[in-house]
């Protein structure tokens, strides 16, 4: 304590005339002596030095005479730090010499009381605190670590005006040895939406920025909160729960409270993290997850769109350790709460037909997720979402979704009043993964050659075999023509091919378009799984069309360009679907063609193909090929398309037959 006299006296008389001496500025003594109850005392200088005296051989922890009927004890490391406790009203003991002599003190006296052991903020007092903690098992009542929130020691804890109760818990993160007998017993994953969403686990949705992303969890809140099942997105119907939102892309007032209304979603029963009363002001975790773990009622549902915005400033993500550190507590988090959190993040601009090269700003994104959702645009302008990882499911097709725009305000100068609505589509037949690699191979032509020879192969197949041809058998021949699964697909996609099912048990049987329309009543086609028309209003149009609406509303493609400028807008009737104009619609390769029949631009439809089919209908038959007496033979090797692909391959011999 320093003093100083304006009028000019000196210190002593200064000090003289409060009854105070020279001394009693300084807050040490020469030095301090603490006495343990058997007899040991210990010494501490003003430097910091310790020595003991008298009953050096004890066993006795300090002040455990003065615990008495204290339901809570705390075990500091020092001397000093007791003493702080104490003077704010706490029981306090310690060990003499501090860390790493625990074992050689009886700890008797804290029998059946609550511990709570405060460590020393360095690698010693973490440990000296676990082998504390140990020895107490199966003498207290419950053991407790903590630290101190502010310095090192509980000392600097008080004295910085902190509360006991303000102390860190260290309890989770301090290992012990288990039987595996003592541990939780074996249980089945539980889930909010079977097979995509598990409770009491983290979940991410990735995709492109603009495709419609948040839509989908507007969609999935909607029925959480109002209880209603959407079992074709493995969501029964229970009790309607609560559901916390962060939110950092999109504004309250303009954007995610209409899409809300329009989904029909419970206001009532969503919590907001934010700062400001319009939803502005992003929270930053894990320093605000205590918002979520004493929420009140407790959560079904976390939404974080989108997790970057809400990670510290400046960490680095990219560096995986950091970014698992920023990741942990949201799955602690989740397992505390038993609630399905759901992290959204965008791809980055990696071109690969893998789907883990594309995760954003870090790939830990995808290691301490249990699942990941994986949002596309398929061929038909459709959002398609599916499970890319799985840690507790089987892989499961893709669900398919158009967006349609709704009436939900008056038009105006300013808009037209509508907002975007996501409406289920129906299954598609492939996987989230597949339809990210056959994506991958359509915009970079890989395969290019082979998948020419599929398609060719398998229009031929469909042409000998069809219009009713076992998907089976044609993958079968599919494979001894050195055609992959894969590549088949690809194929069958491209070609329109009509999916149906036919006896019991049913079986899978594929046909050309022309195949079906010519076989189909008034010569009008049915219509194929692979084309996914099974929305609301039955007809392919709407898919289109809503998607050309998204685009005005959400005027930013995935490859960031303004899709104001690539798809006109459009007057909207009062109704609450979109018509749209003939520009708007993006044509899918299944409707290319004329109702009618075959055109230059059907899919496989060279100038060869025109000429053999019209002979086929005319009646002019070109030879039979000699391998296999049912197709007609090429001119240029002598055998039909088939044959000479299997020739391509090494499944038929140039000389003969297979």
């Amino acid at each position: 304590m320093l003093v100083y006299c304006h009028a000019g006296c000196q210190t002593p008389d200064v000090l003289a005339a409060v009854r105070l001496e020279l001394c009693d500025l300084f807050d040490d003594r020469r030095e301090s002596v603490y006495e343990y109850p058997d007899g040991r005392r210990v010494h501490r200088t003003p430097d910091k030095r310790f020595f003991q005296k008298g009953e050096t051989q004890g066993t006795a922890l300090y002040r455990a005479d003065r615990i008495g009927t204290a339901e809570t004890v705390y075990v500091c490391e020092g001397e000093k730090d007791v003493l702080a406790v104490e003077s704010v009203g706490g029981a306090a003991v310690c060990p003499a010499m501090g860390a790493g002599k625990a074992h050689k003190f009886d700890w008797s006296p804290l029998r059946g009381k609550r511990v709570i052991v405060v460590a020393d903020r360095d690698e010693a007092g973490r440990k000296h605190a676990a082998q504390v903690a140990e020895l107490l098992d199966g003498i207290a009542a419950s053991v407790a670590v903590v630290e101190a929130a502010t310095g090192k020691d509980a000392a600097d804890h008080i004295a910085a005006g902190k509360t006991l109760e303000q102390l860190v818990s260290l309890t989770d993160g301090m290992p012990r040895l288990w039987r595996a007998t003592d541990l939780r017993p074996a249980a089945q994953a539980r889930w909010l939406a079977k097979g995509r969403l598990p409770l009491a686990s983290i979940s991410l949705l990735v995709g492109d920025e603009g495709i419609g992303k948040s839509l989908l969890w507007v969609w999935i809140v909607a029925a959480v909160t109002t209880g209603k099942p959407l079992p074709e997105f493995g969501i029964p119907e229970r009790d309607p729960q609560h559901v916390i939102l962060v939110f950092t892309e999109d504004d309250w007032s303009p954007t995610v409270r209409p899409r809300l209304e329009v989904a029909g979603a419970d206001l009532t029963r969503i919590q907001v993290i934010c700062t400001e009363d319009d939803g502005s002001g992003a929270p930053t975790f894990p320093r605000d997850l205590h918002l979520i773990e004493q929420a009140d009622p407790p959560p079904a549902l976390v939404v974080v769109d989108a997790w970057l915005d809400t990670v510290p400033p400046g960490l680095p993500v990219r560096d995986p350790q950091q970014a698992r550190q920023a990741l942990h507590p949201w799955r602690e988090l989740a397992t505390a709460t038993d609630a399905a959190v759901l992290l959204l993040c965008h791809t980055n601009r990696v071109a690969s037909a893998n789907a883990r090269d594309r995760y954003g700003a870090t790939g830990e994104l995808r290691k301490k997720a249990r699942m990941t959702l994986y949002a596309q645009i398929d061929d038909d302008g459709r959002l398609v979402v599916g499970p890319e990882k799985m840690n507790t499911a089987a892989p499961i097709p893709a669900s398919a979704f158009t967006i349609t725009a709704v009436q939900h305000f008056p038009a105006t100068e300013d808009g037209d009043g509508t907002v975007p609505l996501l409406t289920y589509a129906g299954e598609s037949e492939r996987t989230a993964r597949e339809h990210i690699a056959d994506a991958y191979d359509t915009d970079h032509g890989t395969d290019s050659q082979d998948r020419a020879d599929a398609e060719r192969w398998l229009r031929d197949y469909l042409a000998q075999e069809g219009p009713r041809a076992r998907s089976a058998d044609a993958k079968r021949e599919a494979a001894k023509a050195g055609i992959s699964d894969k590549m088949l697909r690809r194929a069958r996609n491209r070609l329109g091919v009509t999916i149906s099912y036919e006896g019991m048990p049913a079986t899978s049987v594929w046909s050309l378009p022309e195949q079906t329309r010519d076989d189909a009543p008034n010569g009008r086609a049915q219509p194929s799984v692979s084309e996914g028309t099974t929305d609301t209003t039955g007809d392919r149009a709407s898919i289109h069309a809503g998607h050309a609406r998204y685009a005005q509303l959400c005027p930013h493609d995935p490859k960031g360009h303004n899709r104001a400028n690539q798809v006109p807008p459009a007057q909207t009737p009062p109704d609450s679907t979109v018509v749209p104009t003939d520009t708007e619609l993006r044509p899918s390769r299944a409707q290319q063609a004329a109702p009618g029949g075959l055109t230059p631009s059907t899919p496989g439809q060279t100038e060869r193909v025109q000429q053999t089919l019209a002979k086929v209908r005319n009646g002019d038959r070109s030879p039979l090929c000699p391998e296999c007496s049912r197709a007609p033979a090429r001119s240029d090797t002598g055998r039909c398309d088939l044959c000479t692909t299997k020739v391509r391959h090494g499944n038929l011999d140039n000389g003969g037959a297979s």
